[in-house]
């Protein structure tokens, strides 16, 4: 008797074709009817992009014709203040149209792993080799990719991956429709409670028992296996050319091959910084050191006669042996929590299994360098490790907290909404501004503020007992899970309190404050904030009544509010700073001066005289580097192009019907 064969997540054609239920299918025609819809969209973009050049190139032409008038004298000086008006001059922005745009200037490279080519402020001039100083690409280049048996299998597996999650998803789809013919069989392979199936879906963790799909539907096995099928075969028969040349290819290859580099990105801008990893290790140490009462070294210790002694002269060695037993030690802490209160809530075992945790790591401390805060106009090569500040942030990815964190940043994440001053996107603020009448802001200012390291000023005890506050008023509304709001307290400890962090193979201790990578750690930070402010400004009368009442909001460290001069602002500040016992939390304040714009967030922000609101887009100033004015230029005609584009598309599938519009 032959051995039954593993069900696989999909089936070839051939196999569901022996099936006698689709005898009836006609499986040429369907693989037909997927070529035939291939080829119409095709057909159909070609000639979008065709209609879309000659527009572009008509355009060109004519402010090419405008540029050659003006420098003959034909226009006079009017019609480029107008043109100035309405924006950049579109003839200088043509020009380049042909052309791709180079961002370089010397100080620019490609980054292979995300496929695309951003800015970069490199702080050794040394650092990148001079074939890869030259490619003149755009912000959206995307190296072609190599097609191999690896890319294929990739592929393949991507797949097989969302085909899994499509047949899950009819699954459960076709239960709930139809509740009553859901057959026993099933139910036995599943074996999940009906009550926690919800929450297993919201859990992000996979869980160690892979249950795959039931395959009753044989129209959707057909379906995938065709689909899988035709992705490949369109992969293997497409010829790409490289779009990169000899010189930058071989830039490419000698940058990723150089172990003396780390490429990152800049905090907030986006920037590609490239260090050496000696410089890098510098700006961290930095921080690292500079703040003692935050960060603090831990030495590898050895057990000498029932007494523990700190090694003297500490190997590569001694320091993993003691970054894999805290690591240890931390895991058997979350898992015996979480056992105990698994089995007093009496969960469903598959449901426990998933927040235990096995082979973990230790969070790694890692900084971003902050180009904004480097001043414009700055040769990069001239700065010191001292002049460049950096921002630290712990992954926490796959640490022994990691899930027990999740579980408080979900329980927590509905008492955002109870928080008055709580913007939920960085757009709500412009909403309450506008629902104010001008005749409420005369006399008034907008003002904003920001406390200065947020997250490692604040207390982890008073973090914990601001949570459990505001948890134990809104109990009823919150989806724990079943966990109690004791429990909860133990998990919030367990998770804060063990805050250990590796960098350069050693081992670190945070003292106090919040990690800035742990998912509960921004949820925290806000309701401890607001514990102030409600002690504070939301309890006196005067301010709640005049100014506070009228408008004030805070984006997680970030907030603004109104009033008629700096040291009324101050008073807000310092009365909520003042809840502060350490007197760690500070604010910076930025008050308008005359008729000036006050920004916040992605939004420039001002209060005329007259009452009226006058707000405008703002983007942080920054470091550009070297290049030349013309390659900015270029880079802004090539984000509108794109823009433009888009519009184009969109207007053209609407139907829009362009030589009815001209004319």
């Amino acid at each position: 008797m032959d051995e039954e064969k593993p069900r696989g997540i999909l089936k070839s054609a051939t196999e569901i074709e022996a099936q006698p239920k689709l005898n009836s299918v006609d499986w040429s025609s369907r693989q037909l009817k997927f070529e035939e819809q291939a080829e119409k969209m095709s057909l159909e973009e070609s000639k979008a992009n065709k209609d879309f050049k000659n527009k572009r190139s008509a355009h060109y032409n004519e402010f090419l014709a405008m540029k050659e008038a003006r420098a003959a004298g034909l226009l006079d000086d009017s019609d480029d203040e107008e043109d100035e008006e309405n924006g950049v001059d579109q003839a200088e922005k043509m020009e380049t149209e042909e052309h791709p745009v180079n961002l370089s200037g010397g100080s620019t490279s490609l980054d292979v792993k995300e496929t695309k080519q951003r800015r970069r402020v490199s702080i050794s001039s040394e650092a990148m080799p001079e074939s890869s100083k030259d490619p003149e690409k755009g912000p959206k280049f995307a190296t072609k990719p190599k097609i191999d048996d690896k890319m294929l299998h990739q592929i393949q597996v991507d797949v097989a991956e969302c085909a899994y999650k499509l047949k899950w998803n009819q699954y459960f789809e076709g239960r709930e429709n139809n509740q009553e013919s859901r057959t026993e069989t099933v139910e036995s392979e599943l074996e999940l409670e009906p009550e926690l199936e919800q929450d297993r879906v919201k859990i992000p963790f996979k869980s160690p028992f892979v249950t795959p799909p039931p395959s009753d539907n044989p129209i959707l096995e057909a379906e995938l296996s065709l689909l899988s099928s035709f992705i490949v075969n369109t992969i293997k028969s497409s010829t790409l050319k490289c779009n990169l040349s000899r010189a930058e290819v071989a830039g490419l290859k000698s940058l990723w091959e150089r172990s003396d580099l780390r490429i990152s990105v800049s905090d907030k801008c986006g920037d590609f910084v490239v260090t050496s990893l000696d410089a890098y290790r510098d700006i961290t140490l930095q921080h690292i050191v500079s703040n003692p009462d935050v960060y603090q070294y831990v030495p590898p210790t050895h057990r000498v006669n029932n007494c523990i002694v700190q090694i003297r002269r500490p190997t590569l060695t001694s320091h993993r042996n003691q970054i894999n037993c805290t690591c240890e030690s931390i895991e058997e802490k979350c898992n015996a929590l979480w056992k105990e209160i698994a089995q007093s809530r009496n969960f469903n075992k598959k449901f426990s299994q998933v927040f235990f945790t096995h082979h973990s790591c230790l969070p790694t401390l890692y900084a971003l360098v902050k180009t904004h805060k480097i001043p414009p106009n700055t040769d990069v090569s001239t700065l010191t490790i001292s002049d460049i500040k950096a921002r630290p942030i712990v992954s926490c990815s796959n640490s022994p907290t990691e899930k027990l964190a999740w579980i408080i940043s979900y329980c927590i994440k509905p008492l955002l909404k109870h928080i008055p001053c709580y913007l939920a996107n960085i757009h709500a603020h412009l909403e309450r501004l506008h629902d104010i009448p001008p005749d409420q802001l005369l006399g008034l200012k907008f003002y904003t503020a920001d406390i200065s390291a947020l997250y490692t000023n604040l207390s982890i005890q008073y973090s914990i007992d601001a949570v459990i506050e505001l948890a134990e008023e809104h109990w009823e509304e919150l989806d724990t899970f079943g966990i109690t709001l004791v429990e909860l307290h133990k998990i919030l400890e367990l998770v804060f309190g063990n805050s250990y962090f590796t960098f350069d193979q050693k081992l670190y201790w945070q003292r106090d404050g919040l990690f800035m990578g742990c998912s509960p750690s921004p949820g925290a930070a806000i309701i401890a904030v607001y514990r102030m402010e409600r002690n504070s400004i939301y309890t006196d009368i005067h301010y709640l009544n005049r100014l506070v009442h009228t408008y004030y909001c805070r984006y997680v460290d970030d907030n603004s509010s109104l009033a008629p001069d700096e040291d009324s602002a101050k008073q807000i500040c310092d009365q909520i700073s003042a809840q502060d016992s350490r007197g760690r939390i500070q604010w910076e304040i930025d008050f308008p001066q005359q008729n000036q714009f006050v920004p916040f967030l992605d939004t420039e922000i001002k209060i005329e005289a007259d009452g009226k609101l006058v707000h405008r887009y703002y983007r942080k100033p920054q470091n550009k580097g070297a290049e030349p004015q013309k390659i900015k230029e270029q880079l802004i005609f090539v984000i509108m192009f794109l823009a433009e584009a888009q519009i184009f598309w969109k207007l053209q599938a609407t139907g829009y019907n362009f030589g009815t519009a001209k004319a």
